[in-house]
């Protein structure tokens, strides 16, 4: 897929302009070796080592490598368009609301209690707490089918081991990390322009510069 540099055809997930690009790129791959592995063969059988014989190579591995050319430009511009995108979906689907309100959301989803994180797990004793107090939480984004997500790492610094979990960003949680403190998203270095640029914020995530 050409978010991450490999090809996916998850039309399920994959934006209807990704999806198109990674089907044309794979039959021009097929095409190429269809028509000009075979022409290329057949020359040389007849050619040996004649001029006809690497003029035609030339000829057809230029054919691969203009196409190749033009498809990378049409990659970067689809790069261009998905952190348009992307961008305004952040915009959107991050946006301020009161810690309180925040809290209740994530308390009626088994995600916090009162007292910290609520780890879902098959404990015969219930449910681990990883305290508030005690949480360590890293942030990060990943980039799949969908377009940027964002994730936390949570562990608890100073209990036992295997006291961790990975929770999906939304807006409430996200609200809820930087309202109690949890993570100062201004002062991480990939999320330093989360809060504030999110255009730039995608950006970085998809590899160009920050501008």
């Amino acid at each position: 897929m050409i978010l991450k540099g490999q090809i996916s055809f998850d039309k399920k997930h994959l934006p209807s302009c990704v999806f198109k690009f990674n089907v044309a790129l794979i039959c021009f791959f097929a095409a190429w070796f269809a028509l000009c592995v075979p022409a290329m063969v057949t020359v040389g059988v007849i050619y040996d080592e004649r001029v006809e014989t690497y003029a035609t190579m030339i000829a057809l591995f230029s054919v691969f490598f203009v196409g190749l050319g033009i498809y990378y430009l049409i990659a970067l511009k689809l790069r261009n368009r998905l952190v348009e995108v992307n961008a305004v979906r952040l915009e959107e689907e991050f946006t301020d609301m009161p810690q309180g309100k925040a809290e209740e959301i994530l308390k009626q989803r088994g995600i916090i209690s009162d007292n910290g994180f609520v780890m879902k797990d098959d404990d015969v004793f219930g449910a681990k707490i990883i305290p508030f107090d005690r949480a360590e939480c890293s942030v990060f984004a990943t980039l799949n089918a969908s377009g940027i997500g964002i994730r936390v790492y949570v562990y608890d610094a100073d209990g036992e081991d295997g006291a961790e979990m990975v929770l999906t960003v939304d807006c409430a949680l996200y609200n809820f990390l930087d309202k109690r403190n949890l993570i100062n998203f201004e002062e991480n270095a990939y999320f330093e322009y989360f809060k504030k640029d999110k255009r730039n914020f995608c950006r970085q995530v998809f590899g160009f510069k920050i501008k």
